[in-house]
């Protein structure tokens, strides 16, 4: 895979290892293995409620992994937009 063709989220396997593309960067991306909840003592003053364990893989791996899905395409909003009755600064 080139660095292009990652997007987060994706779901990968690399050897033995299965995990969600989480950062995504020229000389490497991380893969998230696995993710749980901080207890709430902690997590409210942490910067992110849950721990992970993430896996680097270099750019001279990235011919092994196998992508397993893909991630959703990215929607495009101004297309699913829809003016609400009423409203008469938006067109109808």
């Amino acid at each position: 895979m080139r660095f292009n063709e990652f997007k987060k989220g994706q779901v990968v396997r690399w050897r033995d290892d299965i995990g969600e593309v989480n950062f995504i960067d020229k000389m490497y991306i991380t893969l998230t293995l696995h993710r749980w909840n901080k207890d709430p003592e902690i997590a409210k003053h942490s910067c992110y409620p849950y721990n992970e364990v993430n896996l680097l893989v270099n750019n001279i791996y990235w011919n092994e992994l196998e992508l397993l899905n893909v991630a959703e395409e990215e929607t495009n909003v101004v297309s699913m937009y829809k003016s609400q009755e009423g409203r008469y600064e938006d067109i109808q």
